[in-house]
């Protein structure tokens, strides 16, 4: 993963609120689900989903909680 080509969001600050928000909403359908995830895999959905909330918001698009309740249960 060091080889890839920094994403524009990488080279951005981190949105504290945001990555808050992903990590808590993703811990919570986990627990809620009873599912777990090897860290690596955790940190790899956490990094898809700020992302993609981000894009969204970028593009003036309000991201669904549910959107992330379906990554979550597809990843694990």
């Amino acid at each position: 993963m060091a080889d890839a080509e920094p994403t524009e969001h990488q080279l951005g600050r981190v949105d504290r609120q945001r990555l808050y928000d992903v990590v808590e909403t993703i811990e919570e359908v986990l627990t809620d689900r009873g599912l777990h995830l090897k860290p690596a895999k955790k940190a790899e959905l956490i990094l898809l989903v700020y992302e993609e909330i981000a894009e969204s918001e970028e593009a003036g698009i309000k991201y669904d909680k549910e959107k992330i309740v379906r990554l979550v249960s597809l990843a694990s």
